[in-house]
């Protein structure tokens, strides 16, 4: 079974990025992300979201594309 999970944690951590190198926005490979989890918690099963490869590959995807939040000038 463990062999598996690393599978599907490998597997997700494939997904997220080529949906980073396709151009997606963060905020809707984050989307993704959490509805993967919800199918996985109402399922009775471990998320492969919580692997700490995932979350790392997740850090970096972030660290690459979000530009921050871009600030507008006051009235």
């Amino acid at each position: 079974m463990a062999f598996l999970r690393s599978v599907a944690n490998g597997a997700l951590g494939l997904y997220i990025t080529a949906m980073a190198d396709e151009g997606f926005a963060t905020s809707t490979i984050s989307r993704r992300l959490v509805a993967i989890s919800q199918a996985h918690k109402l399922a009775g099963l471990d998320s492969p979201t919580t692997d700490e490869r995932v979350r790392e590959i997740w850090r970096g995807i972030r660290r690459e594309l979000d530009s921050g939040q871009q600030g507008k000038r006051p009235l």
